[in-house]
C-alpha cells in the first residue's frame, strides 16, 4: 500500500492500451466536466486501445454519444451482457452508491477477459477529514446519495466473497487549492496511509471463476 495525490493518475497508468469498460463514465458533474481535468473517461479515451463508458444519466450518455464516444445506457445494478469482454474494468467513485452489489459484482465478472483487472475507487471511511467533520460539526461530510462505506477491509471481503481476489490499494490524499483544507493536510500529514480521503482497489478474478 502506498499514498498517492491523484485518483485518476494511477488509473491510467494501469488502462494504457488495454481494452476498458467505464462504470459511471458520465461523472457527478455531468456536462459541465466535458474536458474538465477531473473528468476522467475523457482522460482514459486518449489512452486506453477501446473505451466504452457505460452510465445511468439518459440525456448525458447521449450527449457524449453525439461527440464521438462510445457510451452506453446502462443500470448496472440489474443483469446485462454486452457480448464482449474487456482487460479492465473501472469503477470510479461509483460503488458507495450501489445497493446491489452482488448483481453489481456478477455483472464485472461477465464482462472482465482472463487475466482482467478490476479497478475501484471509493470514499474512505476512516479517512481523517470526515472523523473531523463528525467532532467539530457533528455530521459527516458524506455525499447524502452514497448508500453504504467500503474500508479496504470490507471491500477485501466482498470481493473475495464475489469471485475476485483483491491483488493492491493505493490511498489517495489529493491536493486542495483550498487554504485551510491545505492547513489541516498538512497538520494530519503524519497520520498512516490509511486514514486518507480515497482509496483505489485493484482486484482479479480468481482462477475458478475465469
Amino acid at each position: 500500500m502506498k499514498i498517492v495525490s491523484s485518483r485518476i493518475d494511477p488509473i491510467i497508468e494501469l488502462i494504457k492500451g488495454k481494452k476498458v469498460l467505464d462504470i459511471g463514465c458520465v461523472g457527478l458533474g455531468g456536462t459541465d466536466t466535458y474536458g474538465g481535468i477531473n473528468w476522467i473517461h475523457g482522460k482514459m479515451v486518449k489512452v486506453a486501445k477501446k473505451c466504452v463508458g457505460l452510465d445511468i444519466q439518459k440525456e448525458e450518455v447521449e450527449k457524449l454519444r453525439e461527440k464521438g464516444f462510445d457510451t452506453r445506457i446502462q443500470n448496472i445494478e440489474e443483469p446485462f451482457d454486452l457480448g464482449e469482454k474487456f482487460d479492465v474494468v473501472v469503477a470510479e467513485e461509483v460503488i458507495e452508491h450501489l445497493s446491489n452489489l452482488g448483481i453489481f459484482l456478477d455483472n464485472i465478472k461477465k464482462h472482465l477477459d482472463v487475466g482482467g483487472l478490476f479497478i475501484i475507487s471509493t470514499p474512505n471511511p476512516h479517512g481523517y477529514e470526515f472523523f473531523l467533520s463528525i467532532l467539530l460539526l457533528g455530521r459527516t461530510l458524506a455525499n447524502p446519495r452514497h448508500t453504504h462505506w467500503q474500508s479496504a477491509d470490507t471491500l477485501k471481503h466482498l470481493l473475495e466473497s464475489n469471485g475476485f481476489e483483491l491483488i493492491h490499494c493505493f490511498f489517495v490524499e489529493g491536493k486542495s487549492p483550498i487554504f485551510m483544507r491545505k492547513v489541516i493536510q498538512y497538520l494530519f500529514s503524519w497520520l498512516p496511509q490509511r486514514f486518507a480521503r480515497d482509496g483505489i482497489y485493484i482486484a482479479k478474478k480468481k482462477a475458478e471463476d475465469i
